[in-house]
């Protein structure tokens, strides 16, 4: 019988290093694919989530602001209309936005209960409304000249056909039932905390004397008044503010992600639409919400 050799043929070390640095090279990408993509969707989430809080916040600051005196008379009155109230700081931010509804003025739907002269206590009623009139009845007595403005009064004696004011008119006016409104809410900036790593957009309601956080993230407030006078919107304080028509507010959130990314390198500063300037973390990426809040009324911001 023939005898056979059988020869077993293995791979050499050369084979076999080359063979695992050709692995561990494909490892290695394997792993960059699949670790940019992760890190791509936990980005992706991050800037969904910093987006969703931010128009969170800014429809609660908008919707407040468009409710802001709803249902009083325009103009004649504005300058006793309180309407808005900005805190700003050093660098032109603003640190709180007080949105109050406590207005005393006249509704939409009012009717005129009689003229008054300049320095009278008596108006002749017009409107067959003496029976609905108390001594505790609030009024408002409106200039009849266009721009005079408003001033508070009550009523002291009601007869018939005229009522006595509890103090005389300071011009000729006409005399209305007056229409309150009340509510105020306070939106204002907050340090950061666990939850919320860069700070918080925070509101305060009556009914709520601790101010709970809206949105995370909120690291700097814009707020910018455009009155019917100025040329360019404005800080909500100032000569303008007095006597002026308040038309609309000009609203910006700047919002950061709590996330740091170490491949991304943003600027050291952000310049906001007034001009005011905000230290922000090159390693956070940073969005900006901005919107023009037309008022349903004209306001006159007092000081």
């Amino acid at each position: 019988m023939p005898a056979y050799r059988i020869t077993e043929k293995g791979f050499s070390l050369v084979e076999l290093m080359v063979a695992m640095v050709i692995s561990l090279i494909v490892a290695i990408a394997v792993y960059g694919i699949f670790n940019g993509i992760a890190r791509q969707t936990n980005q992706t989430a991050a800037t969904q989530d910093m987006w969703q809080q931010g128009r969170v916040a800014l429809y609660m600051v908008d919707h407040d602001l468009a409710e802001t005196g709803y249902g009083l008379e325009p103009q004649s009155c504005g300058a006793t209309m309180p309407a808005i109230s900005v805190n700003y700081a050093n660098n032109g931010l603003a640190t709180s936005l007080t949105i109050s509804t406590v207005v005393t003025g006249i509704g939409l739907g009012s009717i005129p209960l009689g003229n008054v002269d300049p320095g009278a206590t008596t108006v002749s009623l017009i409107a067959t409304t003496a029976s609905t009139l108390t001594a505790n009845t609030p009024l408002f007595l409106r200039a009849q000249q266009i721009g005079g403005g408003c001033t508070a009064n009550s009523i002291s004696a009601v007869g018939s056909t005229s009522i006595t004011l509890s103090q005389a008119s300071p011009y000729a006016g006409i005399a209305y039932v007056a229409t309150t409104q009340s509510g105020t809410e306070t939106y204002s900036l907050g340090n950061a905390t666990a939850n919320c790593a860069l700070g918080s957009l925070q509101r305060l309601t009556p009914g709520n004397p601790v101010a709970q956080p809206v949105a995370c993230g909120v690291v700097a407030m814009d707020v910018q008044c455009v009155y019917q006078n100025a040329l360019q919107p404005q800080q909500c304080v100032g000569p303008n503010a007095n006597g002026n028509i308040l038309q609309s507010i000009n609203l910006a959130l700047l919002l950061g992600d709590s996330r740091s990314d170490r491949q991304y390198h943003g600027p050291g500063i952000f310049t906001m639409p007034s001009g005011a300037t905000v230290s922000i973390q090159p390693n956070h990426r940073y969005t900006l919400l901005q919107n023009t809040v037309p008022l349903r009324n004209f306001f006159v911001v007092p000081q």
